[in-house]
């Protein structure tokens, strides 16, 4: 068994020398380039499968710059109707808040200025906006 290995062993060794040594002649590298394209062709449903390979995704980053493209018009309008319509409340509430300290009593008017005066400077101190 051992003699069976070792001459399996000695075979190989001698067999990959021989191969490392020989090069290939033009004929024979005509029929290696001829039979690797020849499995490498696709056939039947192999094209159709192959062309969806190839191609699918080129595709999908076609049809998602697509969908960004028509949907990026449809964003750009609802923020648009969104500020505007946020700027009518803000100015109703504005009208509405003037008109609640309007109707204080002249000692509750001066209590909410002062805490208005006091927002008003501690805001420009800090350049940001703060909650009321």
């Amino acid at each position: 068994m051992l003699r069976l290995a070792a001459a399996r062993l000695e075979s190989q060794v001698c067999y990959s020398e021989i191969e490392n040594d020989m090069p290939l002649n033009e004929t024979d590298k005509t029929w290696i380039r001829q039979e690797i394209q020849n499995a490498l062709k696709r056939q039947g449903r192999g094209k159709v499968i192959g062309f969806i390979k190839d191609w699918s995704g080129i595709g999908g980053c076609v049809a998602i710059l697509i969908f960004i493209l028509l949907q990026w018009t449809a964003y750009v309008e609802f923020r648009t109707q969104t500020n505007d319509r946020l700027g009518v409340i803000e100015k109703g509430l504005t009208t509405l808040q003037l008109q609640s300290q309007i109707s204080l009593p002249q000692a509750a008017f001066g209590d909410s200025m002062r805490i208005v005066v006091l927002y008003w400077i501690l805001q420009r101190k800090t350049k940001r906006l703060m909650p009321f």
